[in-house]
């Protein structure tokens, strides 16, 4: 099924990159495990925290994450920009999916946590997210191939790589959508925790979303892609 929001490459392709990504995600899974804290309760004096170089990990896994999926993205100028903005939020959420996964694990352990080193979950997404935000002018001036290149072009090459600029909102608002997803689940008599798990989403967001009918754009593709249809088809009234 195509994407919008992807380019239309080989469904094999697809197919390596998510191998690709996975393998990333359990090397950064062990990295960010390292750094989770046991509680210490007074009996032993704190560790010493480390923002920074939470913050460089989590750097350094969006954009591995963000290289090894973008390397395979066509190298004409018409739409990369897009692609790549649409990507910049996926891989935002994809890390911070992991980051509660290790979280939960952690607090399962006796209570490890990444929370010792005092960045919230929301200063971490914001990080990620401006991090990547710089990484995509820089990838856009090595990889964009435009042939041949006349004026035009070459001011609309300026306008490139802002993901500020005629973006849609990045959370939907769709109690219908999330009647929808809630209608599937039980035709199919799954349970909420293993569609999660089908959709690569947290069952703390699902529940929310049931709940609220709001959610992330990029995670309502990962719904409508779990249930074999598209966003504007739950989106659709």
């Amino acid at each position: 099924m195509s994407d919008p929001e992807r380019p239309p490459l080989d469904p094999r392709v697809y197919e390596q990159i998510e191998s690709a990504l996975y393998k990333i995600d359990l090397n950064f899974w062990k990295q960010l495990s390292r750094m989770q804290v046991e509680p210490q309760f007074g009996l032993l004096p704190s560790p010493p925290k480390h923002p920074l170089q939470l913050q460089g990990v989590l750097h350094t896994y969006a954009g591995v994450l963000f290289k090894t999926e973008a390397d395979q993205y066509p190298t004409s100028g018409e739409r990369l920009d897009y692609w790549l903005c649409r990507l910049l939020d996926r891989i935002t959420d994809r890390v911070m999916l992991t980051v509660e996964k290790v979280e939960t694990a952690g607090l399962l352990k006796l209570g490890w946590s990444l929370k010792h080193h005092g960045l919230s979950r929301d200063e971490m997404r914001k990080t990620v997210s401006e991090y990547l935000q710089g990484v995509i002018p820089n990838y856009l001036n090595n990889h964009i191939v435009l042939s041949p290149i006349n004026p035009t072009q070459a001011r609309g090459l300026k306008a490139l790589g802002s993901c500020a600029v005629d973006r849609l909102p990045s959370t939907v608002d769709s109690p219908s959508a999330a009647r929808k997803m809630e209608a599937y689940i039980k035709a199919k008599g799954i349970g909420l925790t293993e569609f999660a798990n089908i959709a690569q989403i947290t069952d703390r967001t699902l529940r929310s979303f049931r709940k609220t009918g709001k959610i992330r754009r990029s995670l309502l593709g990962q719904i409508a892609k779990a249930m074999g249809t598209t966003k504007e088809n739950l989106l659709s009234e």
